[in-house]
Parts: structure tokens; C-alpha cells; sequence
């Protein structure tokens, strides 16, 4: 391989709260185009990114949660890179002008270095260097008084000193004392470049790539600033610049990071001269094929090495960022925007609703006033945007025009869209709300007259046309006025004035929007906006008397429309206005923004009455000022806090702090559609933090240090692998924690190459408040000496897993007042069905353990001749049974338990748990006796603990009872009539268990029982799942995957509740940290017993004989036909199921002709794929009819 040497200055940086505050909600926003540049904070904890969609952003590394989002620039930015200490960002923006800024993070201001005349500015942003080279403060510009000869080229790293070059030296110079502290014999550094030398990030090497005026020769050096000795260069691979690019080199010259042009990052380890790891580029998730990358300023992927050299950042196309493990090349965490931009909003007529428009996904939101929550979303259709009178509730021409004007130009940097071309020379430029008449101009500049700022004036002709008609109504010549190119305009509500605005990126002068009084052809007033901000939308309010201007920068100013005088200037958005309306009476003022949110604001108070959020496709969140907030369920799931404490910022999580600040309905509270009012949260700014960590593992102990904050010392909690081993490690609430790990040996990995993540959470003194989970990787000592020693000798090596299996159910109570039909049976199809899958998975047959507990009598089982132990279902044997796992398991198995029958909750506050009844129990009304109640019933925490004391690190709980739907809302985050009390409670038996939670409870015992397929629904459905409708199809088999299959009877138990007027929904709960897998593999001589003794239809297919398409769509009538029989539940005659393979299944196929208006049919009747039958189909005319011909004779076949 061709080497080439390469100096470190590619590895160099580009050159560019004292207590605790209110918690900040921290919403799913993130890049929405491509990521351009990636750089990781000097300590390793944040990630900084740089957008094409125009924003830098801050990410935590340990949660990948976003902290902090600058607003949105106008243009691109990239090339960003931390400040040492972190609190700037420095980056270049635009790729036309590269121009250097600084985004002062704790102030969130962007800002040109160059409006402060500044050359440079210093790493903690209190010094600059001017472009004469003289030493100014920042921001006051006080030049300081340096010794005489003495000119500052640059600063350190730490900020501590500044420095000035002569051939060959380095001159160090206290930035406190302005004297000298150390001169630095630099071999081979030329004259006047001081300025162009570049520091690594830990300040220990400088280096110089640069050009040497006099030679023409190319000069690339680097020195040790502990001596001065040049450092020799790195010996790095010849890289192909067409299909690779170089990111990253480690800080300690160990790794060089590329990029390829397919998207995946390299790692090529210089000491082994040779690539170790690849970090792959994303699927897109539209299609199969790799992403086509935009990253990075030339285009392709970009990607950065963190400090200690543990993590891989990569970015690239669609804004998606990801963490890799280095040394694994296993994805960590994914970090992506899930808050699309908004373009247009619409007001209802009636005030009660508005709809939006979001422009990533271009989808249509509706938002309902009178409930206080986005109601609906669907995609909008390419119609709708080529022709929005297609789109009926847009009832203003003016409206229509707008969504026309905005469709066609749907990515976030396009901003206004583009004017109506009313012919093929006029480009109208703004409608009336009527659409009655519009308005286009021409104008040329007068360069003989320059206004003050040296620019020509303008000359300009506005045209007002009948849009019906194509006629111009009246041209208003010879306007005079500064430069002036309108790109967007707006009529007054009474056509006397017209309202014209800039919109011109590329102009180096100011926006401007001006006032046009028709009848006279006047100019009355002049709005130019501030700085670099360009106009993006103008709005006059519903009476004429104010005018509204937003612009790029995410400002809105109020005007008076008669003086022109800025009455208010809004604050909030944090990217480009794209449209503001006013509602009918004048008095609140709505607007959406590039920033995803739709601000609502009131015009008298001029205050910010609350945002909206839309989330992903179909969710949403509203916030208010004060900090309250309302979210759709999957919105909240994505939610956080942040909390900032001496400059440091700590992620909550939502349930910590939900009850402070959720209010139900708050939108329509603001607005006045409910009766109730708002709650204050005063008082309830501060936050009591719990303490920090620092946290190590030396051999197999594991050390932890606090050091108390607000909220002082509480529990410490550790995991390994996700369980729970110590609930209370600190009990003592020392600041000094240790642990042996040798204690939690039956939780650990046991083959040699298996990586054990130990795992904490430290809570503040009153126990309410805890942190995010800090890892550390853990291999025992027994691994590294190879052999073990005591009680780890033969302990480690290849272990193949084990399921193991306990399926409880209770048909028989005491008396018959709780009596079911269905558990017992249920129980024993689970326990026979994971049998029969486990069996081809785990060991070949001897890997899988099942039990199953039921009232059902001895002799009559229904498991006699299986593997399958039976015992009866009853508290004690249910322990006993765990109890036996417990000693048999391993950290590598798989534990399933299932229940069916009756479960309740009792108790209030941190006492309220989930109860399920064993058949001693003969009424709900008995679990009010205690001691009834611990003999007879099995609560939520003592299931928790017998579960968590099981080794087995895949787990999984199916709930398939009456009433047990609450427990599982709180396990999976529901909160319907809970109090907070019960979710923490629940939510700790997820936590601490790390299993995967499912529940299709019914409401009560007559809809569980309504079932016309002889077993519970989401029993049911679990069956029809495994028989390979949910399975995860493979070369090898199809592999029966946990979460695939629990998601297909969440979708599947609503559907078949409709067919007997039931009410179930299935609760799904993934623990946080635990990935899917397979807990069988179904093949030919794979038994399900599913209850259902009717025919199954599966998918039909029907082709016309002449063109050998399905011309007529008959296989989709067909469906609807089929779909509406087995709705019918007891009543039906078939079943159908959408698949096209299902064991013992009838299929049709067919061919059909058209003789003039008849339809000839052949069609065939399959069984399982053989045996056809002719079915004999009369000639129509009629499609529908044809298809209700189909079934009837497909009914008589199955007679």
C-alpha cells in the first residue's frame, strides 16, 4: 500500500449558571438536512453538529438526548468546533462566502467575528485580536496596553496566554499580566505566519500547513510545545480523495477515521497498518438501498473520534447523526430529528381549528381548539399541492395561492416559494384574500443617482391585474425609491394598500418591506429589518391597523399601519417565520416557523400565549410559557427535562418531573374552550439534583464517588446487563461507594468474548429524583487470568441458552361468580405452542423448559404425552416453580411468563399494585382483607422480585387478564386515571426487571369472554402470530422474534374486539436498554393449538387473461368482502387473514375475460396450497357483484 506523511495538523481544530435553574422540557428536535461537520467537547460529553438545514447543535453523549440548538441560520453552517472549554462553538457559514462566526453558547447569540473588528477571539470569549493586532477585550473592545513590539498572533488552548511569532519563535505572554512567560525555539517556523498556527485540542502540539510566499514551497511542521522538537509525521495510507475522505486522527496518533463515498466510515489502525472496523451508513427507511450521503461540505459522510477514543460519531444525509462503539463498530444510540418544520397554517372560519402543513414530510395536521389536541394527520396529496382548490377547507384564494406558492419548494432553505406566473411574462407576487385581483412589478436602477449607503436607486412600475380575467387593471409608474426587488407581497383587507417584501438572500444590503397606497401610487412607509435578516412573511390584521413582518432570523415585528412605528417586536422562533395570520377579532396573532413549532400570541399583552409541536407524522405537544405541557402518548415517550446547575447541564427524565408541569387539555384551556382554568406552577422552579458521579471499575470492584448537590445523597442502584443487583448500595449515604461485582456473577455473560455493562442510577436524599443510567464496561478478572480461581474456576466459557417457560391460568374459582372459560385453555396453547417453537431453537429440543400451572384437574390437562410440566395453578406453586428457575438459570437464558385470568389494583399512593387473583379468591370485594390478600392474590411486587431474582437477562411477561390493562398503561407509560404514585411504582417493575411487558386486558369479565374463537383475543392472536403471520422470515426459518410478534397483536386484538363490540387494546413495554429477540423458529412439524375451527382464507390472486393484471382490482374487492364476513365474529362462516402462507389455509386463483360488458371467470379453490376445486362463477357485469358471487360459492365449497 502507498503511504504518504501527514502531518498532525490534520488532527488540529479549525480557527475558528451558578445554581439551578427552572427545568427546561427537552423536545425531539434535530437536523433536518444533512449533518456538514461533527466535533466532540475536549472531555468527551458532548457532540457537537453543524447543518445544512442551517443550525448548530449539542448533544449529550451518554442519553444521545439533544441539550441545546442555536437558531437558525439562513444558510449552511459547518467546519464547527468546540472552544476548549466549551463555551463557544466556532464555524464557517455559507459555502458561497465562508465567513467566519462564534455562537456564544451560554447566551445562544450568533455572531460574525469581523462586526467586532476581530481577527481571532479567545477560547473563554473575554479577548480578541483585532485585524491591527493590537489585544481588545470582548465584547467592550477596550484595546489593552501591551510592552512596546509586542503583537498578539493568536491564543492557547487553556486561554491562559497569547502569542507571538518571529522565524523560528514563539513568544508565550500572560493574557493577565501581558508579560512574558516562556519563548519557544520553533525549528523551521517562517516569518509572518504566526497567525496561520494551529494547537491540538489538548494544547501540547502546534503546527503550521501553509505556504511560504518567498519559495512557492509548501510548509507542513509540527512542535511539542513541552521542547520545541518537531514532531516527525504520520505514516498514513495513500487515500483515492474520488471515494474517500479524511475526518478524523485520534489525539494520540493511533487511528486516522475516513469516509467513504457509499456512506460507511473506516478505521485504519495506524500502528497495525491496516483497517480494523467499519461504521456503517444507514438504510434509508423509504427503501432498500443505502442513504445517498450529502454530509460534509464536498458532499459524502462525515465522522469524528471522541477524546479517549471509546466512540465513533458518524453523519450524513437526511440529518441523521449515530454513535459507534470503536472498538465493536456496535451501534450505541441514533440521534434524528422526529419535529418537522412548519410551512402553511390555516385558520378555520370559525376560530375553533387550524390546520398546518409540515414541510420535511409534506403532510396536512389538524389541530381541534374545542379538545385540545391535533385530532388527525394524512399525507398531502401531490394534487393538493399542484391545485389546492382540490383541498376544500382552504376556502381563501388567497390560501390556495399560498400552498401553491410553498408546494412546489418544500426544503426548509426555500424560503417563500415562488409567485404565480400569471403568464408567461407576469409573476404575481401577492393575492387578495378574494383572489379577486392581484399584484406583479417591474423596475430597473438608476445608477447616475446613489442613495447613502452607495447603492442606485430604483425606478419601479406595480401592475394590479383581474386574475379572472388575465386583465391589468391599473399600473402604478415611476416609483421611486433605495434598491428595492420585491419576492413576496400581501394585500390590506380593503385593497387600498399594497405591502411588498425583499426576500433576496444574496444581498448585501438590508431587507426591506414598503407600503404601497394604490389609489396614489405612493410610498407611505419604508420597514427595513435589522442586520443580515431577510423578510420570509408579511400579515396585515383583519382592520388594516398593523402590519406584521417576520424574516429569516425567526423574528416578528408589529406595526402600526398608519405611522409606520414598530409597536412590538415578538421574540421566539428559533428559525425562519414561514406564515402568520391573525385570528377574526385582531386579538391573538398565530405563526409558524422553519423551527417546527406554531406560536400563538396575544396582540394587546404582546405576550407568547404557547407553542405547538408536531412529532413525527402523528403526534404532538403543546407547551406554555410558564413550563406546563400537554403531548399525545408517543410524543411524551420522546420528552425530557434539562436542568442547568453551575454550567452543567443534567438530563431528567419526563416521569421525574411529569407531575410538576402536565396539564391535560392545555390548549384548549389557553383558548378559552374549557371551563377550567390553568394551574400555577410557581414555586416549582427549583429542581433538587441528585449528587455527581463519577464512577470506575478496578478489577472486579466497582468504585463510585459522589459529591452532593442540591438535592444531597441518596440510594445508589446497580444493574449488570440491565437487572437490578443492588437496590441500595449506599445505605450509609457515604460519597464513597464500592461494590464487589463477584456477588452479581449469576447476571453476568459468561463466554470469555462477551462484554458485561455494569450500570447505576444515583437518586437525591428524598428519593424522588435520579439520574440517568451511567455505564461501565466490566470483564471479571476470572476472564483476563484465563482459568478463574475459588468460586469462578470453570465458571466462564460457551454456554448455550436456555428458555424456560411458566404459563399460569385460572378458569376455576372459588364459587362461579369469577369463573372463566378461556385462561386455563389459553395457558396450556401458550405453554404447548413455546414448547413446540422453543424446541427448534434452544439446543436442539433440550434447551427449553415449560411449565404450566392451571385449575384444571389432574386427569385432564391437555398436556398428557408432552414435555410440559403441569401443576396447579396457585400461589405457592407459582414461587416454588420461579424459585427452581432461579438456581437452574443463567445470565444467557430466556424467561417467559405468561398469565391469564383475573387481575385488580388496590391500594392509593405508593402502596397501589396489581393484584392477580388465584382461584381461592371468590370476589374482587376479598382483596380488601389483608391477609386474604397476601395468601390468595400475587402482587406486582412480589412478581417483580421472584422475577428480577431469575438470572435470565431476556425476559418477557404476558398479561392476559380482566382489568390488568391498568398495570401495563403504567408499565408502558399510559397514564389514563393513574396518579402518579401507581406509575412509579409499575414503572420500577419494568426497570428493574428489563422485560419486555405485554397486556391485552378486556375491560371486564363479559368481553373477555365474548371471544368467538375459543380463546382469549390476545392469546388468540400470539398463536396466529407464531404460525408465521409475526414471524421474522430468514433463509434459515422463520425465527419467532418477541417484539415483531407482540406488535402484531397490539394491531390485531383491536380488530378482532370490533367483531363483538369489545373494547381491548394491548399495552406494549420495552425495557430502555433491551433489544429484540427470538424465542423459536416455526417450521412444518410446528403445532400451534389455536382455537379457531373455522376455514382461514388467505390472500386471493386474480389476473385478466390479456393483459395478466389485475385490471379490475378484484383481489382488493375480494379482501373487503372477505374482511367484512369474518368481521360478522360468531356469525361468520370463514376467517381471513391477510398473508400469503398459512398452515392449512384456503386460497383462491383465478382468470377472467370481458365478452363486451360480461366478466368470465375461472377461479380455483386451493387447500393449503393443493387439492384446487372448481368453482363454477357466473358471467356479470358487475365487479362488486362478481366478488359476492365469489364468496357465496366459495361458502358452498366449504360446506
Amino acid at each position: 500500500m502507498m503511504k504518504k506523511a501527514i502531518h498532525l495538523w490534520a488532527l488540529l481544530c479549525l480557527p475558528l449558571l451558578l445554581t439551578a435553574q427552572r427545568p427546561v422540557l427537552g423536545l425531539p428536535y434535530g437536523h433536518t438536512q444533512a449533518v456538514l461537520s461533527l466535533d466532540f467537547s475536549s472531555d468527551g460529553s458532548q457532540l457537537l453538529s453543524a447543518s445544512s438545514d442551517g443550525t448548530l447543535m449539542i448533544w449529550d453523549v451518554t442519553t444521545g438526548k439533544l441539550i441545546k440548538s442555536s437558531s437558525k441560520q439562513n444558510q449552511a453552517v459547518f467546519g464547527a468546533k468546540f472552544s476548549p472549554d466549551g463555551n463557544y462553538a466556532f464555524y464557517a457559514w455559507s459555502f458561497t462566502e465562508g465567513r467566519a462566526k462564534v455562537w456564544d453558547i451560554r447566551a445562544d447569540r450568533n455572531f460574525f467575528i469581523n462586526e467586532f473588528n476581530l481577527a481571532q477571539l479567545s477560547p473563554d470569549g473575554r479577548w480578541g485580536i483585532d485585524y491591527e493586532k493590537n489585544l481588545v477585550s470582548y465584547p467592550a473592545q477596550e484595546k489593552q496596553t501591551l510592552p512596546e513590539g509586542v503583537q498578539p498572533h493568536g491564543f492557547t488552548p487553556d486561554g491562559k496566554s497569547f502569542y507571538q511569532t518571529n522565524p523560528g519563535q514563539m513568544h508565550l505572554y500572560d493574557l493577565s499580566t501581558r508579560k512574558l512567560t516562556r519563548t519557544l525555539a520553533l525549528e523551521g517556523l517562517p516569518e509572518m505566519y504566526g497567525d496561520r498556527l494551529r494547537f491540538s485540542k489538548d494544547g501540547q502540539i502546534v503546527s503550521v500547513s501553509t505556504i511560504d510566499l518567498d519559495t512557492n514551497e509548501r510548509i507542513e511542521k509540527s512542535w511539542r510545545i513541552s521542547d520545541g522538537q518537531l514532531v516527525p509525521p504520520l505514516q498514513l495510507p495513500e487515500i483515492n480523495e474520488e471515494l474517500q475522505s479524511l475526518q478524523d486522527i485520534s489525539l494520540d496518533g493511533k487511528y486516522m477515521l475516513i469516509t467513504e463515498n457509499n456512506g460507511d466510515a473506516k478505521l485504519f489502525d495506524l500502528d497495525r497498518q491496516q483497517f480494523t472496523q467499519t461504521y456503517p451508513a444507514p438504510v434509508s427507511d423509504d427503501q432498500s438501498e443505502i442513504m445517498m450521503m450529502t454530509g460534509g461540505p464536498m458532499g459524502g459522510a462525515v465522522a469524528a473520534l471522541s477524546p479517549d477514543n471509546r466512540l465513533v460519531a458518524w453523519g450524513g444525509g437526511e440529518g441523521k447523526i449515530i454513535l459507534f462503539d470503536r472498538e465493536s463498530g456496535r451501534t450505541l444510540r441514533k440521534m434524528e430529528a422526529h419535529t418537522p418544520g412548519v410551512g402553511f397554517i390555516y385558520l378555520d372560519p370559525d376560530q375553533r381549528s387550524l390546520v398546518s402543513i409540515t414541510t420535511n414530510d409534506r403532510r396536512l395536521h389538524y389541530w381541534d381548539f374545542t379538545t385540545g389536541r391535533m385530532s388527525r394527520s394524512r399525507a398531502l396529496g401531490n394534487t393538493e399541492l399542484t391545485d389546492p382548490s382540490n383541498t376544500p377547507f382552504f376556502t381563501s384564494a388567497a390560501d390556495q395561492q399560498e400552498v401553491a406558492r410553498q408546494g412546489d419548494a418544500y426544503w426548509p432553505n426555500t424560503y417563500g416559494g415562488a409567485p404565480i406566473m400569471l403568464t408567461e411574462e407576469v409573476r404575481v407576487v401577492a393575492l387578495s384574500e378574494d383572489g379577486a385581483i392581484g399584484a406583479s412589478w417591474t423596475g430597473e436602477n438608476d445608477y447616475d443617482n446613489l442613495g447613502p449607503d452607495g447603492f442606485p436607486e430604483s425606478k419601479l412600475s406595480i401592475s394590479i391585474w383581474d386574475m379572472a380575467t388575465k386583465q391589468k387593471l391599473r399600473q402604478l409608474d415611476d416609483i421611486r425609491t433605495e434598491i428595492f426587488s420585491p419576492g413576496m407581497g400581501v394585500f390590506s383587507p380593503d385593497k387600498k394598500f399594497l405591502l411588498l417584501g425583499e426576500n433576496d438572500f444574496w444581498s448585501m444590503r438590508k431587507s426591506t418591506s414598503r407600503l404601497v397606497e394604490l389609489e396614489s401610487g405612493k410610498l407611505i412607509h419604508a420597514f427595513p429589518q435589522e442586520g443580515y435578516d431577510v423578510t420570509s412573511a408579511l400579515a396585515f390584521s383583519p382592520d388594516g391597523n398593523f402590519i406584521v413582518i417576520g424574516n429569516h432570523e425567526g423574528k416578528i415585528n408589529l406595526y402600526a399601519a398608519s405611522s409606520g412605528k414598530l409597536l412590538h417586536a415578538f421574540p421566539g422562533h428559533g428559525g425562519s417565520v414561514a406564515r402568520m395570520i391573525f385570528s377574526a377579532d385582531g386579538q391573538k396573532l398565530y405563526s409558524s416557523s422553519a423551527d417546527g413549532t406554531i406560536r400563538i400570541w396575544d396582540t394587546n399583552t404582546h405576550e407568547e400565549l404557547l407553542y405547538m409541536i408536531h412529532v413525527d407524522e402523528e403526534d404532538w405537544v403543546v407547551v406554555s410559557p410558564g413550563g406546563l405541557f400537554d403531548a399525545s402518548q408517543n410524543a411524551m415517550n420522546r420528552l425530557y427535562y434539562l436542568v442547568e446547575n453551575k454550567g452543567k447541564t443534567d438530563i431528567v427524565e419526563l416521569e421525574q418531573l411529569k407531575a410538576r408541569y402536565y396539564e391535560p387539555g392545555l390548549l384548549q384551556k389557553i383558548l378559552g374552550f374549557s371551563g377550567e382554568r390553568t394551574r400555577s406552577v410557581a414555586g416549582l422552579d427549583q429542581v433538587s439534583l441528585y449528587p455527581e458521579v463519577q464512577a470506575e471499575i478496578k478489577g472486579d470492584q466497582l468504585n463510585v464517588q459522589l459529591t452532593a448537590r442540591s438535592g444531597g445523597i441518596g440510594q445508589v442502584s446497580i444493574f449488570a446487563n440491565g437487572k437490578e443487583i443492588a437496590n441500595d448500595a449506599n445505605p450509609q449515604r457515604k460519597t464513597t461507594v464500592s461494590y464487589d461485582l463477584r456477588l452479581a456473577q449469576a447476571y453476568l455473560f459468561r463466554h470469555p468474548d462477551s462484554t458485561n455493562l455494569i450500570s447505576l442510577r444515583v437518586y437525591n436524599k428524598d428519593g424522588w429524583l435520579k439520574s440517568s443510567s451511567i455505564d461501565v464496561a466490566y470483564r471479571p478478572t476470572a476472564w483476563s487470568k484465563g482459568s478463574g480461581s475459588g468460586g469462578n474456576s470453570g465458571w466462564t466459557g460457551k454456554l448455550d441458552p436456555k428458555m424456560f417457560v411458566v404459563s399460569l391460568g385460572t378458569s376455576d374459582y372459588t364459587g362461579t361468580n369469577l369463573d372463566l372459560q378461556y385462561a386455563t385453555q389459553d395457558a396450556t396453547a401458550i405453554a404447548l405452542a413455546l414448547q413446540s417453537v422453543g424446541s427448534n431453537l434452544f439446543s436442539g429440543g433440550e434447551g427449553t423448559e415449560v411449565y404450566c400451572l392451571t385449575t384444571a384437574s389432574p386427569d385432564s390437562t391437555g398436556l398428557e404425552g408432552t414435555p410440559v410440566q403441569w401443576q396447579f395453578a396457585s400461589k405457592e406453586n407459582l414461587q416454588a416453580v420461579l424459585t427452581s428457575i432461579k438456581q437452574k438459570a443463567k445470565a444467557e437464558d430466556v424467561l417467559l411468563v405468561y398469565l391469564s385470568g383475573h387481575g385488580v389494583t388496590h391500594g392509593s399512593a405508593e402502596q397501589s399494585q396489581f393484584y392477580y387473583l388465584t382461584g381461592s379468591m371468590a370476589s374482587e370485594a376479598m382483596i380488601e382483607d389483608a391477609e386474604v390478600r397476601g395468601k390468595y392474590t400475587i402482587s406486582s411486587g412480589e412478581l417483580t422480585q421472584w422475577i428480577n431474582d431469575i438470572p435470565a437477562l431476556k425476559q418477557v411477561l404476558v398479561i392476559d387478564a380482566c382489568n390488568s390493562g391498568k398495570v401495563v398503561e403504567n408499565l408502558t407509560g399510559g397514564t389514563r386515571n393513574l396518579n402518579s404514585s401507581q406509575i412509579r411504582a409499575l414503572d420500577r417493575m419494568k426497570d428493574r426487571t428489563g422485560m419486555f411487558v405485554l397486556s391485552g386486558s378486556a375491560a371486564d369479565k363479559v368481553s373477555y369472554e365474548a371471544s368467538e374463537y375459543g380463546q382469549g383475543l390476545l392469546t388468540y392472536s400470539l398463536l396466529q402470530g407464531m404460525l408465521g403471520v409475526a414471524t421474522r422470515k430468514t433463509a434459515d426459518g422463520d425465527y419467532v422474534d418477541v417484539m415483531k410478534l407482540f406488535q402484531y397483536a397490539r394491531d390485531e386484538v383491536p380488530r378482532l374486539a370490533t367483531t363483538i363490540n369489545g373494547v381491548q387494546t394491548p399495552m406494549l413495554g420495552f425495557p430502555k436498554t433491551g433489544a429484540s429477540f427470538d424465542i423459536g423458529i416455526v417450521d412444518q412439524n410446528t403445532k400451534i393449538p389455536i382455537g379457531n375451527k373455522k376455514p382461514v382464507i388467505i390472500r386471493s390472486n386474480f389476473l385478466n387473461q390479456a393483459s395478466l393484471k389485475d385490471d379490475l382490482g378484484l383481489i382488493k374487492l375480494l379482501e373487503t368482502e372477505f374482511r367484512q364476513e369474518t368481521e360478522k365474529g360468531k356469525d361468520a362462516d370463514l376467517i381471513y387473514v391477510d398473508v400469503t402462507d398459512y398452515p392449512g389455509a384456503y386460497s383462491l386463483s383465478g382468470l377472467y375475460t370481458k365478452d363486451g360488458e360480461n366478466i368470465n371467470l375461472t377461479v380455483k379453490l386451493f387447500e393449503n396450497g393443493q387439492n384446487p376445486k372448481d368453482l363454477q362463477i357466473p358471467a356479470t357485469d358487475d365487479p362488486k357483484r362478481l366478488v359476492r358471487l365469489i364468496l357465496r360459492e366459495v361458502k358452498r365449497a366449504l360446506e
